[in-house]
């Protein structure tokens, strides 16, 4: 006999699997790269196969993984037992504030460092490129408590798009959103920005591929804009000549740098540099900081790497990095394995369980997998901190749903 409601079952769209966003982002920025329409260092053969073979295990992935995901239906909507019921109103407002409150240290520690809030105000119109130095020296515990609201924008985007409405919930989630720029980093908002979307594009009920491709198209030209108005604000967009000879104007060499920059650093990485020592200090950032706070453990390296020349100047080299720098190719094999199938699972179990924070989680992973051209994000304490959540809340269904088989109803 079959389920009810099998029938108006259709197979999940194949962007709910994050394999989909890797796969999408890599190919365009690879393919992009290697047209050098900047003149980066040659590219190596080495250096070649091994970005075949993460083309190839997202690929590869993303087969073997369509069907599962398609195998039966996803909880987007709430049933007499949501798990959305088990977040009240009141809990995402506490979760905001805790953000907006981590944000203030932030600033405050940031203002003493620059030498009040008038320096870091005009810094902040006039010289935004001062408060990215500044950060260099600055450690904050804000910065730590901003990511929970992070949780509270993508919870209350959950619970919004459930039917659940508040006016007051969705003003907290766009100042805080906002609020994110005083951090004068492209990533963040690009990140809030990708979540939020995510969240809004799974969780609706009826969705055509016309208004999709619609959606899609408005989303890119806005990042575009703002990523090249949040460039300008930092100074970034480069003079003529910076990049050398180009055939591209001169405000999309920045944006062309950014995209490719990760491939040029890690083929600079992997002809210069054999791993010095086996370990996981990279790939474990966050839990070897925890221990060196605890004076348990050595300070782990900085997750900003150092400058290669090459011959630009960038730091970035892919989700690749860290695992090449601990364990060389055997290691990288591992990391390549888990930002493919390991992610894909995972999210899968998220979906399926349609609870809130799991699906806050879900969309995390997807963009660890979409930024994965340019960075690591794997080996970062806000997705530690999220997708931990996520499992949490996974575990703790689970338990809820035993304890209800087991506990007589009175």
């Amino acid at each position: 006999m079959s389920e009810p409601g099998a029938a108006k079952r259709r197979p999940a769209p194949i962007w709910l699997i994050p394999s989909a966003w890797g796969l999408t982002s890599w190919t365009v920025w690879l393919l992009l790269y290697l047209g050098r329409l900047i003149r980066w260092d040659p590219v190596s053969t080495l250096s070649l196969a091994v970005f075949a073979a993460v083309w190839v295990a997202w690929a590869a992935s993303l087969l073997v993984m369509r069907r599962p995901y398609g195998a039966r239906a996803l909880h987007w909507d709430a049933d007499s037992e949501a798990p959305a019921k088990a977040y009240p109103a009141g809990m995402l407002v506490l979760l905001h504030i805790i953000g907006f409150v981590g944000i203030g240290v932030y600033a405050r520690d940031l203002a003493a460092r620059l030498g009040g809030w008038p320096e870091f105000f005009g810094a902040l119109a006039f010289g935004s490129h001062l408060i990215r130095w500044a950060l260099e020296d600055t450690s904050s515990i804000g910065t730590q408590l901003s990511y929970f609201g992070w949780i509270a924008v993508g919870l209350t985007i959950v619970r919004t798009r459930r039917g659940r409405r508040s006016g007051m919930l969705t003003t907290l989630a766009v100042v805080q959103f906002a609020a994110n720029f005083l951090f004068v980093d492209r990533t963040r908002p690009t990140w809030l920005g990708f979540m939020s979307v995510t969240l809004m594009v799974a969780t609706a009920r009826h969705l055509p591929w016309r208004r999709l491709l619609g959606g899609g198209l408005l989303t890119v030209l806005a990042f575009l804009l703002v990523f090249s108005a949040v460039a300008n604000w930092l100074g970034k967009i480069p003079e003529e000549g910076a990049f050398g000879r180009s055939t591209l104007p001169v405000p999309l060499q920045s944006m062309y740098s950014y995209g490719t920059a990760g491939f040029a650093y890690f083929n600079e990485m992997l002809n210069r540099l054999a791993p010095a020592d086996y370990d996981s200090q990279r790939v474990l950032n966050p839990m070897w900081k925890l221990l060196s706070r605890l004076k348990m453990a050595a300070e782990p390296p900085s997750q900003v790497n150092e400058v290669y020349w090459v011959p630009f100047p960038i730091n970035v080299g892919t989700f690749l990095e860290p695992w090449y720098r601990d364990g060389g190719v055997l290691l990288a094999s591992v990391g390549v394995a888990l930002h493919t199938i390991g992610l894909d699972l995972l999210g899968l179990l998220f979906l399926r369980s349609g609870r809130p924070m799991a699906l806050v989680a879900w969309a995390n992973l997807c963009f660890v997998t979409f930024i994965a051209f340019f960075t690591p994000k794997l080996n970062t304490l806000p997705v530690w901190l999220i997708v931990g959540l996520g499992i949490g809340s996974l575990l703790s269904g689970r338990l809820a749903q035993q304890l209800r088989r087991t506990v007589p109803a009175s």
